[in-house]
């Protein structure tokens, strides 16, 4: 989701990779137009670990609009916060990706917050030596796999 800074590689972004706000389905905001930072950042915030990309988009969405996040708990697995959140336990920023069956099934919903959905990408990325044959077409198939997914 974020190509390293401190290593030279060669990052290509590939497909979207959208963050997302979500909850437990009776959330009370859940039928809210246009949600603020303000407003969201009181809820109880649970967030990935120290590194994490996801946390990286989450804090900077606050810091960008001077908002305060109510940070309650971290975890360091996305399927450890799904959990969570559907225990009722708070909300979360999240890869629409990574909760897609879970938004599918009404286990959890997707709130509606102004200034999003965070626009990221998925990156293939390599260290900039040449790579082996089967590296390459393993990079080759991720970029035209989204393309012809993207066109169909």
């Amino acid at each position: 989701g974020r190509p390293p800074d401190n290593l030279k590689v060669d990052a290509i972004a590939f497909a979207p990779n959208p963050i997302i706000a979500v909850a437990y389905p009776d959330h009370p905001l859940r039928n809210k137009k246009k949600i603020s930072a303000e407003t969201i950042g009181k809820e109880r915030f649970i967030l990935r670990e120290l590194g994490s990309g996801i946390r990286a988009s989450t804090l900077d969405y606050f810091r960008q609009r001077n908002a305060t996040v109510n940070i309650r708990m971290q975890l360091d697995t996305g399927e450890a916060i799904k959990q969570t959140i559907m225990a009722r336990l708070g909300i979360s920023f999240m890869a629409e990706s990574s909760v897609q069956a879970e938004l599918d099934s009404g286990e959890l919903i997707k709130l509606d917050v102004e200034g999003l959905p965070i626009q990221r990408q998925w990156y293939v990325v390599h260290h900039q030596k040449v790579i082996s044959p089967i590296a390459q077409s393993f990079k080759d198939y991720l970029i035209n796999e989204f393309k012809n997914n993207e066109s169909s």
